[in-house]
């Protein structure tokens, strides 16, 4: 299977917190359009935030679901 690595130089609680921000998913999922609505709730496991992802004229609707959450700080 494909492996592809990257070295970022933060500190792992910066990029947990960059993760989780819901706001900041277009800036590195490719194909991201827009964030659409976050639940009030999120980041609590079963919160969800909703996407839309797309190429060119096509795009979708899609969420995404915490389904755990581990800090590296804990």
């Amino acid at each position: 299977m494909a492996r592809n690595d990257i070295v970022v130089g933060v500190a792992p609680d910066e990029m947990f917190t960059l993760l989780l921000d819901p706001y900041a998913y277009p800036k590195w999922v490719v194909g991201t359009r827009r964030v659409r609505e976050v639940d009030r709730d999120w980041p609590s496991v079963g919160a969800r935030f909703h996407h839309t992802v797309g190429v060119g004229p096509f795009s979708t609707r899609d969420s995404t679901r915490m389904l755990t959450s581990r800090p590296p700080f804990d």
